[in-house]
């Protein structure tokens, strides 16, 4: 039920942050299934709980595409994402840094991702509240 003193969530004043967001998770966790999918030592546990990882984000990304572009599916999908995404690449970014077998060039470009996710849920987050605030005859890109 929704409070009373607050303007429905409308996702179209927060579209194109919500687009950048889905579209990077997406396309990261797409890339890690494949990395996954070549890695053979990783036994099946190994792969199975990888591939688990990466097809949850996978779909809170395609959620909060949906949401983004058809208003359909509601917030949820991305609060979840917003998350679980500040949850969990500071978490393995630790993990890696702490891995004395992985290159430094390695843990470079994952602290990286993390860094360009979180900016972008930070980007996203903003302009959802953003678009909270705004009238409901006002046009987000008015100002």
């Amino acid at each position: 039920m929704q409070s009373t003193n607050k303007a429905p969530l409308r996702p179209n004043g927060a579209r194109f942050p919500l687009l950048i967001l889905a579209a990077w998770t997406v396309a990261i966790w797409l890339t890690r299934i494949v990395n996954v999918a070549q890695a053979g030592d990783l036994g099946f546990g190994g792969t199975l709980w990888r591939v688990l990882v990466a097809l949850m984000f996978v779909n809170l990304g395609l959620a909060t595409l949906v949401w983004a572009v058809s208003g359909k599916f509601g917030p949820r999908w991305f609060v979840m994402l917003a998350t679980l995404s500040v949850l969990y690449w500071p978490i393995r970014s630790a993990q890696l840094w702490a891995d004395s077998t992985q290159t430094t060039g390695f843990k470079l470009v994952h602290t990286a991702l993390m860094l360009v996710t979180i900016a972008a849920v930070a980007l996203a987050v903003w302009a959802v509240r953003r678009a909270r605030r705004l009238p409901p005859d006002a046009s987000p890109t008015s100002d």
